[in-house]
């Protein structure tokens, strides 16, 4: 394989334990590829994974949250996929999809021997409707998940990409057990504008919004 075999890679995880270093993997969670197995049984009207995406006989015709097209069409029917038709958002509210997932997680923190999960896409997880990021439902998800990955090994660490969030949503990502840290995108926005238009007053706001919004 090109990045190596998993025997490789147990191989890393084990030098880097040695010297100290933990090991975080991305772990994307929301969607699949269009071509991986679940959803082609799932189009193909396998009943195990009929409710394993979200499946529409009509086009409800919102887009998402950045105007993108978020309902594709699969001969008769259409499916949720928030990034692209490539991408088709699993079905949260389907019990079998979470355990399928708690699974993956168990056998990377067990088996493998890793010490946490960068979650993409985390605030995409359920929507309600055309209510697309940060809901209370995904906020929910996560605090089990995460309660879950801390019953397999107590030390693991989870963090959400919450991407472009303002800190007071980051914060209750945190605040709720969803998820240990988040990526601070806009204190990474108020360095980029505080360099590029050389004046520190924007990083010192998002700064102090950040110290002020998180536990």
């Amino acid at each position: 394989p090109e990045y190596g075999t998993m025997e490789d890679f147990r191989e890393l995880v084990s030098a880097a334990h040695e010297r100290g270093i933990a090991i975080v993997i991305d772990f994307v969670i929301n969607h699949t590829s269009d071509e991986h197995p679940w959803f082609i049984a799932s189009a193909n009207g396998d009943p195990e994974y009929a409710d394993w995406y979200i499946w529409r006989e009509d086009n409800p015709g919102y887009r998402g949250p950045w105007g993108e097209q978020v309902w594709h069409r699969n001969g008769d029917r259409y499916y949720y996929g928030i990034f692209t038709g490539f991408q088709p958002d699993l079905n949260f509210e389907n019990p079998q999809v979470t355990a399928a997932i708690y699974d993956i997680a168990n056998f990377w923190l067990t088996d493998v021997g890793i010490d946490g999960f960068r979650v993409d896409a985390a605030k995409h997880i359920i929507e309600d409707g055309e209510l697309q990021e940060n809901t209370p439902q995904t906020r929910a998800w996560l605090a089990d998940f995460n309660a879950y990955l801390d019953s397999v090994h107590p030390q693991a660490l989870t963090i959400a990409e919450i991407f472009r969030a303002p800190s007071f949503i980051g914060a209750e990502y945190v605040r709720s057990g969803a998820a240990d840290l988040v990526f601070a995108f806009d204190v990474s926005d108020g360095i980029i504008s505080s360099v590029s238009q050389n004046r520190a007053q924007d990083i010192v706001r998002k700064l102090q919004a950040a110290l002020e919004d998180y536990p």
